[in-house]
This record gives structure tokens, sequence and C-alpha cells, in this order.
């Protein structure tokens, strides 16, 4: 009993297919001779404390708050509109 499978692929995934393989290609000659320096994930320095949140905000420089103009409230305003009437077309029926 054989099972064939069959792909189906897009032309979006083939053509991200295609384009990984230069990249790898491109990385692997331009990264020749070169060492990357291993780096530690920690210090032997202490983290500095973080800040701290302020007990009240500052004072607003502003001394007059802008005042918005705003448009007037049309709501309910409307007038409802006539629902269109479905046209059935008259068949010849002889």
């Amino acid at each position: 009993m054989t099972i064939d499978v069959i792909f189906i692929l897009t032309f979006a995934q083939l053509a991200l297919l295609y384009n990984k393989i230069p990249k790898k290609e491109e990385k692997a000659i331009l990264e020749q001779g070169i060492l990357l320096p291993i780096e530690p994930l920690c210090t032997s320095e202490p983290l500095p404390s973080p800040v701290q949140k302020p007990v009240s905000l500052p004072a607003s420089s502003i001394k007059e708050p802008f005042i918005f103009l705003l448009p007037i409230n049309t709501a309910g305003q409307s007038k409802p509109r006539s629902q269109p009437v479905c046209i059935v077309p008259a068949y010849n029926l002889r």
C-alpha cells in the first residue's frame, strides 16, 4: 500500500524558499574569517536602582486650559430613508 502525498506550494512559498538559500550562502561567505566575540550574558556590576515614581504630578505651566470646539450634536435629527423596492422582472409565460 503506497501513500502518495501531493505538496501544493503557492508562489509566495516558493519565493520564500528560493530567497532563503542565497541569503544563507551570502551570510556564510561574508562571515568567513570573522570570529564573533562571545560576550557574557551577566555583569559583575550591580544594576542601578530604578527611578522612583513621584508622589504627586508636577504643576502645569499652562494657566488656562485649551477649549476644544466640537461640532453640534446632531444625533436623532436624520430623516429615515425609505427602503428600496425590489424590482422583479415580469416574465412572459405564454
